[in-house]
């Protein structure tokens, strides 16, 4: 099983590479920014540190309609209202993402033709990005303090699914993406690291295409991120994702 790490700048297409891989390789896909959001569940050690360190003030209520063992009804939850976890991972801070603690249930019994639905109407707590980002905003200490909760747990997680995909052998490929790659020194966990790299000019009408970004925003992120000599530098094959995707799948495939 080859393990191959895609790390790369702001709008320079890594979904759009993962999803061909996907869909034409056997390959096990993991993004880091999501599986932080995956280990901050309710109850978890990152959930609660990090409420420790920042405060319930980060939290925000949410409603979620849940069903009991055993009986039929639809499971609907509200719109996370924040920064998305891409945003905040673009800013060069992927361990922060959006979590829910569980608090307490509260039945709605609705009666159904004479029988109890078991519908419950379920209160949860959510870490919402946008009031987490604004406490960290300019803290340099405090971010640091954050990444250093998140980044361990997520590393020793990386590290399980690796040893747990050879040991079932069931994929060719594991493939991790995420944005700090280099910085947080995955390399030494990976066979190849692959920088897709895309013209500044295309990523950034990418960016006001797909999120609606200003030019000081993506100015902002970019600068915070690493130079493209930088990604050169450490990753072993470079993808140019500047152009049409049939161009880029003929690069994926001489490489795969």
């Amino acid at each position: 099983m080859r393990i191959i790490g895609i790390t790369g700048g702001v709008g320079s297409g890594k979904s759009r590479i993962l999803d061909y891989i996907k869909e034409n390789h056997n390959a096990y896909i993991l993004k880091a920014d999501e599986l932080a959001n995956e280990l901050k569940t309710p109850g978890s050690l990152c959930y609660n540190e990090l409420v420790g360190l920042l405060g319930e003030g980060i939290l925000t209520d949410i409603t979620v309609d849940s069903k009991p063992v055993g009986i039929e009804t639809t499971d609907s939850r509200t719109d996370l209202d924040g920064t998305s976890i891409g945003d905040i991972a673009d800013h060069g801070n992927a361990g922060v993402a959006a979590t829910e603690s569980a608090s307490d249930n509260e039945i709605i019994a609705n009666n159904v033709h004479g029988n109890i639905a078991g519908k419950y109407s379920e209160k949860k707590r959510t870490i919402d990005n946008r009031k987490m980002a604004a406490l960290i905003f300019g803290d340099e200490k405090l971010l640091k303090k954050v990444n250093d909760i998140i980044h361990p747990k997520v590393r020793e997680e990386i590290l399980r699914r690796i040893d747990e995909c050879k040991a079932s052998g069931k994929y060719d490929l594991f493939i991790l993406e995420a944005a700090l790659l280099i910085e947080e020194g995955y390399d030494s966990i990976l066979d190849e690291l692959w920088y897709i790299y895309a013209d500044e000019k295309v990523r950034r009408q990418r960016l006001k295409d797909s999120r609606g970004y200003s030019e000081e925003k993506i100015t902002s992120i970019m600068q915070k991120q690493l130079s493209d000599e930088q990604f050169r530098k450490h990753c072993t094959k470079v993808i140019d994702n500047s152009y049409d995707m049939d161009n880029t799948i003929t690069q994926l495939n001489k490489l795969l």
